[in-house]
Parts: structure tokens; C-alpha cells; sequence
């Protein structure tokens, strides 16, 4: 019962994270675009920039919920700094660089450990209820991410995009109460290596630590040229941990921590097609679509997530059916499904523009609609089974590191997403418009068609490393 009532807590935080962070990357495009007045080519650099940091410093976050402070803290703080962040962007729009960065830090410590207070719940089950688990909360999330977009497109659309923000930043703060209120029902994690015994030592280096990569987010977001140097520290730091942590363990580890690496680079090729709904997607819709059928070009987001909260559902269905398959069977049928799934939706996505072209908008819509279900269900399909492999995988004591690492690996699909969605930038107009962004889905579908390549061939090898 204590635990169910803690299961209910974190879905709640999970719900208002979904809500904040889909409604964020629904109109931060277009908010940098013509709230602010930056070029294409500079809003997609920012974009991406914003995605890579978002996605890849809560490897921080799960370090220091390994080794400095517990999980359960370092959710509360992260949920209040990302209230914070969603202020500061709301008051001013100069202020954006320092609302993202404390957004960003307060993802940073949120995500991998409220993945690992998840994984803590089902920590003697390594089969099919994990997965049940995770894909639920998942769901769960998309749900918020069902609401976040329209509530806060609409909101924008007719108030302002302050008030959108704010919105978001009041709804985090509310669930943070509420997840402070079931503290007593929330796991603690048993396998902490302290780096400092004294706990206000913890504490004070906690507080530094937060400030700092909050200062580094800042500055990084105020030079969006600097995503190329960024990209190569972050692939170097997780290559250089990967090699660390293999030399320090033994065989059969060192063989789960391949297959990781295997199954995080499926999730990236993923990702990279997933995250044009924020970028190079919602830019077509607001040219093409918006101008004849006045929907908020943002609010098209929640359909993903529409597809995801279903699709989860379908998938859940179908695995309690087959019952409870070895980890390798079902990490490879579900990656390969996912790589189908975006293949089909960016052919669908260029065939809207086709249609664009001869002026169909509500076939348009149409196509807009069912690309982004096959999208969601493929997200559904590949990301929960990656985080469950995570904690599946590696050692207890360091779920929330390799949790961090996890969502870094999507901060590098948001840099590859930003590189995919400027194919679509043009100076001409008219149908040549239409062409670009049709030249560019194709592109895409066909990196999805690599990755599925990729996925046949290297899913034996991970195969035989996870039986082992």
C-alpha cells in the first residue's frame, strides 16, 4: 500500500513534467521565431542547443543523486527550479537564456532520479512488471503532455506567451507540494556511497554544484555556435565513463553495459526523427496549415502524445498476453517496431507537403494528424524499454547515473534533430517552400530507415551480450 501511494506521487510529478516540458517545446520555436525575432537558421541552433542541454545534463542530476544528496531530494529541488525557470522565462523575453538554463538545471536533477525512485518500486522484478511500470508512468506523462501543448497553445494564442509559462510554472509548483506531502511513502534508496560523510558538506557542495551548471547552461545558451564543441565534450565525457566503469567490473557486467550502449544508440537515431515536432514539424505547420485552419500550430504536439498515452496502452495488452519474454526478445522487437513506425510517419509527413503544394488543407491535416500517431506509438514503442533496460542492466548504486547518461544520449539526438530540421530553411516562398520541407522529411525518413538497418544488424550481437 505504501508503495502504490508513492507510485501515485510520482505519477503525479510525471503528469505536470509532461505538461511543462511538451508545452515548452511546442512554442519555444515559435517564441524564439516571432516573440523574439530571431532568424530560422538561429532558432533551430538554439533549439537544438536547448534540447542537448535539457536532455544530456541530467547525467549531472544522476550523479549527484548517486553520490551527494539521495533521490527523493533531488526530485523537490528539481521540481522547484523548474517552476523557477518557467518565471523567469515569462517576465522578460531577454531573460531567456536564464529561464532555459534554470529549467534546464532543474530537469537535470529530476529526470533520472525520479526514474530510479520508479525503478526502486519494482527492485525485485527484471521482467515484463518493470516494463508494465515504466510504460505506464510513460503514459502517464503523455497525458500531461496531452493537455500541456493545447492548454498552453491556447493560452498563448489568445493572452500571450507570458501567461502560458506562467501556467506551467504554477501547476510545478502545486505538484511539487504534493509530492513533498507523500514524502514519507517514496523508497529510500539503500546503496548510497556518500562522497562526503558530513551532511551540511553535502549540502553546501549540492548548492555550488546546482549554481555552476546553472552559470554553464546560461552561458552556453547565450552562444548556440558553441553546439559543436558541446556535442564533442558531452560524447567524449560518455565514452570516457563507459570505458571507466568496464574497466572496474567484471565480464558479465561489462557485456549488460554493450548492450546498453547498443540499445541507447537505437534511442538516438530515434529521437533525432522524433524531435522535429518541435522544430522543422511545427515550422511547416505554422506555414502551411495555420494560415487556413487558425488551430495553434503548438497544440498539434499533444497528438504525439495523444499516440504515446494509446500506444502504451496497446502495448501493455499485447505484452501481458505473450507474458514474460527474455530481455533481449523484447528489446529487439521493440526497437525494430519503433524504426518502422517513424519510417511510415515521415513519408506521411511528405505527403502532406505534396499536398500542401496543390492546396489540400485539410488533407493536410489530415496527414499531420495520423504521422504524428505512427510517431507516438513508435516514442512508445523504444522509450520505455530503454529506461527499464537501464536499471535492468546496470548495478543499483548507479541507476541514476546511467539514467543521466541515458537522457544525454537525446540530448545528442536534439543536436542531430536541429542539423536535420535547418535542411528545411529557404529564402525562396511559395511551393518552393513546400519542396524544402518535403526534400527534408524524406531525408529523415531515410535516416529512420538507416537506423532500422542498424537495428537488424546489431540486435543478434546484443543478443548474445545480454544472455550472458
Amino acid at each position: 500500500m505504501k508503495f502504490k501511494t508513492a507510485l501515485i506521487s510520482i505519477a503525479s510529478a510525471e503528469i505536470t513534467y509532461g505538461f511543462s516540458y511538451f508545452a515548452l517545446i511546442s512554442i519555444v520555436v515559435l517564441y524564439l521565431r516571432y516573440h523574439v525575432g530571431l532568424p530560422v537558421n538561429e532558432t533551430y541552433s538554439i533549439y537544438g542547443i536547448f534540447i542537448l542541454l535539457a536532455y544530456s545534463m541530467p547525467v549531472l542530476g544522476g550523479i549527484i543523486g548517486d553520490y551527494l544528496l539521495d533521490w527523493r531530494y533531488c526530485v523537490a529541488a528539481g521540481m522547484l527550479m523548474v517552476a523557477a525557470g518557467f518565471v523567469v522565462i515569462g517576465v522578460d523575453k531577454r531573460h531567456i537564456a536564464t529561464g532555459l538554463g534554470i529549467f534546464i538545471t532543474g530537469q537535470a536533477l529530476l529526470r533520472p532520479n525520479i526514474s530510479s525512485l520508479l525503478g526502486l518500486i519494482y527492485e525485485n522484478d527484471h521482467g515484463h512488471k518493470k516494463d508494465h511500470g515504466y510504460t505506464t508512468i510513460y503514459a502517464l506523462m503523455n497525458a500531461g503532455a496531452i493537455l500541456g501543448p493545447i492548454t498552453v497553445g491556447v493560452l498563448t494564442h489568445v493572452f500571450g506567451f507570458s501567461n502560458g509559462f506562467a501556467i506551467c510554472g504554477i501547476l510545478m509548483t502545486l505538484m511539487c507540494l504534493v509530492y513533498t506531502g507523500f514524502w514519507r511513502t517514496l523508497p529510500i534508496p539503500k546503496q548510497h556511497r556518500h562522497l562526503l560523510n558530513s551532511q551540511s558538506a553535502r549540502y553546501l557542495c549540492f548548492i555550488i554544484t546546482v549554481i555552476i551548471t546553472c552559470i554553464a547552461c546560461i552561458v552556453i545558451l547565450s552562444h548556440s555556435d558553441w553546439n559543436h564543441i558541446v556535442l564533442g565534450t558531452f560524447i567524449v565525457l560518455i565514452g570516457c565513463y563507459f570505458i571507466l566503469e568496464m574497466s572496474r567490473c567484471g565480464k558479465q557486467q561489462r557485456y549488460h553495459y554493450a548492450a546498453l550502449i547498443i540499445l541507447m544508440i537505437f534511442s538516438t537515431i530515434f529521437f533525432a526523427t522524433e524531435l522535429q515536432i518541435g522544430s522543422s514539424l511545427v515550422m511547416f505547420i505554422q506555414h502551411s496549415l495555420h494560415p487556413y485552419i487558425p488551430i495553434p500550430s503548438s497544440t498539434y504536439a499533444s497528438l504525439l502524445a495523444l499516440a504515446v498515452a494509446i500506444g502504451a496502452i496497446v502495448i501493455k495488452s499485447i505484452t501481458r498476453a505473450i507474458g514474460n519474454q527474455p530481455n533481449y526478445i523484447r528489446y529487439q522487437t521493440r526497437c525494430i517496431l519503433a524504426m518502422l513506425l517513424t519510417i511510415i510517419s515521415y513519408l506521411i509527413f511528405y505527403m502532406a507537403t505534396r499536398s500542401a503544394i496543390n492546396s489540400y488543407h485539410y488533407v493536410v491535416f489530415t496527414l499531420v494528424v495520423l504521422g504524428n500517431v505512427f510517431l507516438g506509438f513508435g516514442e512508445v514503442s523504444i522509450a520505455p524499454i530503454v529506461t527499464s533496460a537501464v536499471t535492468s542492466l546496470t548495478p543499483l548504486a548507479k541507476n541514476s547515473t546511467f539514467m543521466g547518461i541515458n537522457f544525454m544520449m537525446i540530448g545528442i539526438s536534439g543536436y542531430l534533430a536541429s542539423v536535420l530540421a535547418r535542411l528545411s530553411t529557404t529564402q525562396s516562398t511559395g511551393h518552393a517552400v513546400q519542396f524544402a520541407y518535403g526534400s527534408t522529411f524524406l531525408i529523415i525518413a531515410g535516416f529512420a530507415a538507416t537506423g532500422l538497418v542498424l537495428t537488424l544488424v546489431l540486435t543478434p550481437i546484443m543478443k548474445r551480450l545480454v544472455q550472458i
